[in-house]
């Protein structure tokens, strides 16, 4: 949308047309595209049932078989150090607000849906394409994961 409003910026309007007319679209494209990355930065749910676990953070979402997953260990953390993020590889990290793709401490591939605490992290044993899991969520659901999966370690 940013590439279509750019083009009808740099055109020059055909004869007749107002200028302005052009750039209230541009205005408009803008502000749709403002408000699109917006609600989609808000967008966070972890939905638990007895076979999938589905966590939705902004642009990025992540589904966890049982099947696939062996166990489950959820570890509160107190600090953003004890997640151990080491490069963003197709995510967003800006201000303590992490969605997306990381590598962990071993290049590990770690997905993110951390933007408030208390936050865990959470590892995963198995055929699974994630083994490292850094969520906020309140500690009930974190009890509820734990019990999906594995166990609740403290830190």
């Amino acid at each position: 949308m940013l590439l279509v409003g750019l083009a009808a910026a740099w055109l020059p309007p055909k004869p007749g047309h107002d200028p302005l007319l052009g750039w209230s679209a541009i205005l408009a494209i803008g502000a749709v595209s403002v408000a699109t990355l917006l609600l989609a930065a808000r967008r966070r749910a972890i939905d638990v049932d007895e076979h999938t676990i589905v966590i939705r953070h902004s642009l990025y979402t992540l589904r966890l078989r049982r099947a696939d997953a062996a166990a489950l260990r959820v570890t509160p953390v107190a600090s953003l150090d004890e997640l151990g993020l080491r490069l963003r590889r197709n995510g967003i990290a800006a201000f303590g607000y992490y969605s997306g793709w990381f590598s962990g401490p071993q290049g590990e591939r770690t997905f993110c849906a951390a933007s408030t605490w208390p936050a865990y992290l959470v590892a995963v044993e198995g055929s699974v394409r994630c083994r490292r899991i850094a969520l906020s969520m309140p500690p009930e659901l974190a009890r509820r994961l734990a019990a999906w999966g594995g166990r609740l370690t403290s830190p």
